[in-house]
């Protein structure tokens, strides 16, 4: 099992609040933004490079995880990875970043969002989140 950082794009827009979705290159799953954490950067900075590299938002970042899930990293043979959330509200997206072209992605109202992902536990963290965003 190993250790990773993902990253919770989100937005307030008139309807309330949204999050951002990419796809997998292979699968084409929705997933949030992760990967491992770098030699060279914190956890934080780990997911908000994530964030750019996978889906080409920018943000603020919170500075604790927003909480934690298990991600199957394909058949069961493979394992699964502990991935440590982090929130980031956008400020910026752009039009051209790493992986452009190499996954969809999607703004999302909270509901569709967390019915879209495969794992309940991203899905609960994703409710919970929007939860305590809208208090």
């Amino acid at each position: 099992m190993a250790k990773k950082v993902g990253v919770l794009p989100w937005r307030r827009v008139a309807s309330g609040v949204e999050v951002l979705l990419i796809t997998t290159r292979d699968t084409r799953r929705w997933v949030v933004p992760k990967g491992s954490i770098e030699r060279d950067l914190s956890a934080q900075e780990s997911a908000e490079r994530e964030a750019f590299e996978e889906a080409g938002v920018l943000g603020v970042m919170a500075p604790l995880p927003i909480g934690s899930f298990r991600h199957a990293r394909g058949p069961a043979e493979l394992g699964a990875d502990d991935v440590a959330l982090y929130a980031m509200q956008v400020r910026a997206e752009c039009a051209v970043w790493p992986e452009h072209g190499q996954r969809d992605i999607e703004w999302l109202p909270i509901d569709q969002a967390a019915e879209r992902v495969d794992s309940p536990e991203l899905a609960a963290l994703i409710r919970r989140f929007a939860k305590q965003e809208a208090a």
